[in-house]
């Protein structure tokens, strides 16, 4: 089962929209997916029904390509802790992250102190000085990144880290347009 369109888990009479809930019918986990390195990190769901659109519930495009994404501003949301070890929220969190490199990012992280190999198959984004970040409970969520058109492309889908909100320790996220065939391939169907 799915929920889309929700916002405070605690409590709904505050919420102008209403919630869908979908049955799953298929997941389609990537067959290289490696839970050591968490490279190929992403699955698509199939539905039973269709989702009705609506001001809570609206689709996000899957990017061409991501060449001018660095520097841009991206969104990530969850219900994840709202630091390390600490509490989950009841309401739906939203931090604004700058994507970077995958070289700085390493560079970031062998700052940090960590050595770590970060392919292009994933994408980064956080601050050099910490203090906004996904953390745990937020993996498998959206990174958005606003278009020229008012569209949002769904640039990433958040992954892993190294803490939250550290020093140099940045978001890592699998890059969507890494797997747009991967993903077409499995839309047709």
């Amino acid at each position: 089962m799915l929920r889309m369109g929700e916002y405070d888990l605690g409590d709904e009479s505050d919420e102008h929209y209403t919630y869908q809930d979908r049955k799953v019918a298929i997941v389609v986990t990537h067959t290289k997916f490696d839970p050591l390195t968490f490279e190929y990190d992403l699955a698509l769901l199939r539905f039973h029904e269709p989702v009705k659109f609506a001001p809570n519930i609206i689709p996000v495009c899957v990017p061409e390509t991501d060449d001018n994404l660095v520097g841009q501003t991206s969104w990530v949301t969850g219900w994840g802790r709202l630091y390390d070890d600490g509490p989950l929220p009841s309401t739906l969190q939203k931090v604004d992250l700058p994507v970077l490199e995958n070289k700085e990012c390493e560079k970031m992280y062998e700052r940090a102190g960590y050595r770590e190999f970060i392919p292009e198959i994933f994408i980064c984004a956080g601050y050099r000085e910490g203090g906004k970040d996904s953390c745990e409970g937020d993996s498998g969520g959206p990174m958005t990144v606003r278009r020229s058109d008012g569209r949002y492309s769904l640039a990433g889908i958040i992954s892993w880290g190294i803490g939250c909100a550290k020093e140099n320790q940045p978001g890592v996220m699998t890059r969507v347009s890494y797997f747009r065939e991967w993903i077409n391939t499995f839309l047709k169907f």
